[in-house]
């Protein structure tokens, strides 16, 4: 064992004290230490309540990104296979100016309007497969708009969270310290009334 210089006066003070006063020490002590616990948690839930705010954050980018890159693949995909139907379209636009070569009918009236009226379905093919493609390129930009708004205001929510936590830390812990010295004291009060002391 090590001695310290000046604790002989504290454990002699300590030493003569009463029950009831060793009492209000320990409830002193007690209320200390549950006050600086709570700061300390509601530090820990701040502390969480950041990591949950950033994770949120980046749940949010990655949805923006993720939809962008949806969109550009889907558009890929159209691209490619407008470029399919179109290729289609001329081989078989090549075929009927053959046939119509060979029957001798080339020009006249009946072949230009079959080459005519297929330039128009294809036309029309073309359209509908662009507008199938805009529809499904809204949704996903909408999807990822929607769960983007959704992680940002998860975030949001997180944040002020942790600013709550940390405000009210110092007003939890301020009246368990009042409560527990307003506890000591009438414990000590009382303890002094049955020993007779005044």
């Amino acid at each position: 064992m090590c001695y310290v210089p000046g604790t002989e006066t504290a454990a002699a003070t300590l030493a003569g004290l009463t029950f009831s006063e060793w009492g209000t020490v320990s409830m002193v002590g007690s209320t200390l230490l549950t006050g600086v616990s709570m700061v300390q948690n509601a530090q820990a839930q701040a502390a969480q309540a950041d990591y949950n705010e950033e994770i949120a954050q980046r749940n949010q980018a990655q949805a923006e990104t993720e939809a962008k890159y949806n969109e550009q693949v889907l558009r890929n995909k159209q691209l490619h296979e407008r470029r399919v139907e179109t290729e289609k379209f001329r081989r078989t636009q090549a075929q009927r100016r053959v046939a119509f070569a060979k029957s001798g009918s080339a020009g006249s009236g009946s072949a230009l309007e079959v080459l005519a009226g297929a330039l128009a379905t294809h036309e029309r093919n073309i359209i509908n497969l662009d507008y199938s493609y805009d529809l499904e390129a809204q949704r996903i930009l909408y999807g990822g708009a929607t769960a983007s708004s959704a992680y940002g205001s998860q975030a949001e929510m997180y944040g002020m969270q942790g600013d709550q936590a940390l405000a009210a830390a110092p007003w939890s812990a301020g009246a368990t310290l009042l409560s527990g010295g307003a506890n000591a004291y009438d414990y000590y009060t009382r303890g002094k009334k049955k020993s007779g002391a005044t």
